[in-house]
């Protein structure tokens, strides 16, 4: 999906400054950390910004998160015909995977 999603600007390679995502059910299917390469891996093939406003990832041995990019932000503001736009994205917790922490964690320590 990501080949596809990165030519809708209509060229194959080339960071793509107004085209932005945010993670959904279907990135979490392999929930398990011995899986989390496969997601890492799909955010750094990403010709795009990755939205993760209410996702923090587990961190690693070296205490580094376990998803991470450059095209990963928290929210972005960009400037639409004059006016400015701030973007989110918002992810449910409906799936807990094990590669994933913040508002499910917090709320089962609760």
């Amino acid at each position: 999906m990501v080949d596809v999603l990165n030519m809708l600007d209509g060229r194959e390679d080339g960071f793509d400054n107004r085209f932005f995502i945010t993670f959904g059910n279907h990135e979490f299917d392999r929930k398990r950390l011995h899986d989390v390469w496969m997601l890492g891996d799909r955010v750094r093939e990403s010709h795009f910004t990755w939205l993760r406003s209410n996702i923090s990832f587990a961190t690693g041995r070296r205490g580094t998160a376990l998803v991470a990019g450059d095209n990963l932000a928290e929210s972005r503001i960009i400037e639409a015909n004059g006016v400015k736009v701030g973007l989110f994205g918002l992810t449910t917790d409906i799936v807990a995977p094990e590669l994933e922490f913040g508002h499910q964690a917090a709320r089962q320590r609760a």
